[in-house]
């Protein structure tokens, strides 16, 4: 069975330079809002995506 591995990026909360959050480069009515709420649901170990 081939395993999947996700590749850990920025936390989206972490405070940065600039902007202060990632948070803010998305409006609240971006539709990747959805897709983020769908993944979320996921249960990604159960899919067999490895956490690199």
């Amino acid at each position: 069975m081939h395993c999947r591995r996700y590749q850990k990026t920025l936390n989206r909360h972490q405070a940065m330079l600039l902007p202060l959050l990632v948070e803010e480069f998305v409006s609240e009515n971006n539709s990747v809002r959805a897709i983020d709420a769908y993944v979320n649901t996921l249960d990604i170990q159960g899919l067999g995506v490895n956490y690199a």
